[in-house]
């Protein structure tokens, strides 16, 4: 049986399968957004080590020139 009201900062609540069900997909959740913020990150810094200025190019872009790009990339 819980004391108290049924908050998180409550240690003496009781979680239901539901509640945990729910904890272990927001886990999931974070894990996922975690790991995409990484490559990410590890995209932006190969770039940035690469000296190329990506900043303005986008690749769905026709007007955008690729072989350039790819060039001053290095790649």
């Amino acid at each position: 049986m819980s004391v108290g009201p049924p908050c998180g900062s409550n240690p003496h609540h009781q979680m239901t399968d539901g509640d945990r069900a729910v904890v272990e997909e927001f886990k999931t959740y974070l894990a996922a957004r975690a790991e995409e913020r990484r490559e990410q990150q590890a995209m932006t810094f190969e770039v940035e080590q690469s000296g190329a200025d990506a900043s303005g190019w986008d690749p769905d872009d026709p007007g955008g020139d690729v072989e350039e790009y790819e060039r001053n990339a290095g790649a």
